[in-house]
């Protein structure tokens, strides 16, 4: 492990890794360790977020790989800060000893900057791959609810300092391998260039001295998908349709705050929680927006992609740990699987054709799903806080507080995984 201090903060700066071949694997280090800051929050002035100390490794990329006999193979990086932005709204309604019923209210919106790392190079011996990138033409963040916080980081603070505008990721153009200073042959990568729309790449193309050997065009779904930070999506990320930022959940909410203390206030979270549960269902007809689903080749042969909605028989439940099987057979769930892939010629004769069948005991004639859903997340709970403090100051005791997110309590993050498994695959 190498280490290193940076801003009076010990992180760690790379890693080698030895396999029981002789092979190492360096990780990190100069030129080949990225680091995440943060950046504004459009609701809250936290002054402390303008420190460089809150700036983290996070991605340690291969940097070189040695035999045991000394051959090397070499990864050059080169850098470039990408924005990733982000949406959310927070309720915290509190009810206490001889104390009013209060709330706190919170749309915000938080950038994150990621000074990331390309790879520029590959080198092994007398070969090598250099790779070439450009801005792309894609469609950007909506502007932020006030124009005062958009293209602002803290770490530019204080506000006199020229902002950082929103920088998205750069395309991959073209692969040139060498032999030596001879160039073999390279790829071409074709992208959409449209501001209005989401980045595709259309098509690959392997040229040597201007002709192309190898090519593939790929078509993807029709339905487009909403802006970023539109909200619109189910328990898992995917696309349905259904804002959280709408009025109906707003007045709902209202609700909550109005009757909190009163003997209708548990009528009134029941009916926010199942107002949440219920837009953030999967919507099997959105889910599949803008996926690829067909590639075509230079001979004009082509493969078709067919995509169904995952559902699952059985969900993992966290406390108690166990495998609980729905009592109402196989249900929705969000994002699609790949159901069918069929390959044609340059006439539309099919040429093979592949099934997937996610059934359990399919060949018996099983019907249930085999899949298991990691978790239902939850945007709403209950706690009891007998002390709240601002920094040293007591601030309240004994609180009822009611939370309510649009986004998950317990991240997504925490499955480790896919937020569903399938244990047969026919």
């Amino acid at each position: 492990l190498n280490k290193t201090i940076q801003n009076n903060i010990e992180w760690l700066d790379g890693f080698t890794i030895k396999d029981t071949k002789g092979n190492t694997y360096e990780f990190g280090g100069t030129g080949a360790t990225e680091t995440t800051q943060p950046g504004f929050n459009s609701f809250t002035y936290d002054s402390t977020l303008s420190s460089s100390a809150y700036i983290l490794p996070t991605t340690w990329h291969l940097k070189k790989i040695t035999s045991p006999n000394g051959y090397s193979i070499t990864f050059n990086y080169y850098g470039n800060s990408v924005t990733f932005k982000s949406r959310f709204t927070d309720y915290t309604i509190m009810n206490g000893e001889n104390s009013p019923v209060s709330s706190k209210y919170m749309d915000n919106e938080k950038t994150n900057i990621i000074n990331g790392l390309y790879i520029k190079e590959i080198i092994f011996m007398n070969y090598k791959l250099v790779f070439e990138y450009s801005p792309a033409v894609q469609l950007s963040y909506p502007a932020s609810s006030s124009s005062n916080y958009d293209n602002f980081v803290w770490n530019k603070l204080p506000a006199s300092n020229p902002p950082i505008p929103i920088s998205m990721p750069e395309k991959l153009n073209r692969i040139n391998i060498y032999d030596g200073s001879n160039k073999l042959f390279y790829f071409d990568f074709i992208y959409t260039a449209d501001n209005t729309k989401r980045l595709k790449l259309l098509s690959v193309k392997k040229r040597s001295d201007a002709v192309v050997s190898e090519s593939y065009n790929f078509e993807y779904n029709s339905t487009s998908l909403p802006p970023y930070l539109s909200g619109e999506t189910d328990h898992y990320g995917f696309y349905n349709g259904n804002s959280f930022f709408n009025s109906d959940i707003q007045q709902k909410i209202n609700n909550c705050i109005s009757t909190f203390a009163t003997a209708s206030g548990q009528q009134s979270v029941n009916s926010l929680i199942t107002a949440i549960n219920s837009l953030k269902q999967p919507n099997a007809n959105l889910m599949a927006a803008e996926i690829l689903q067909k590639i075509t080749t230079v001979t004009g042969g082509y493969t078709l992609y067919t995509f169904e909605s995952h559902d699952y028989g059985c969900e993992h439940q966290i406390w108690p740990n166990s495998i609980q099987q729905n009592p109402d057979g196989s249900l929705l769930a969000g994002g699609v699987r790949i159901k069918e892939i069929t390959q044609y010629d340059k006439s539309g004769v099919i040429l093979e054709k592949t099934l997937y069948h996610y059934k359990k005991n399919y060949i018996t004639g099983g019907n249930l799903s085999s899949g298991v859903l990691a978790y239902t997340p939850k945007y709403a709970d209950y706690f009891y806080a007998k002390n709240i403090f601002k920094g040293s100051t007591l601030e309240a005791q004994n609180k009822s507080v009611f939370f309510i997110t649009s986004n998950p309590l317990y991240p997504l993050s925490a499955v480790h995984g896919s937020h569903i498994t399938y244990s047969e695959v026919t």
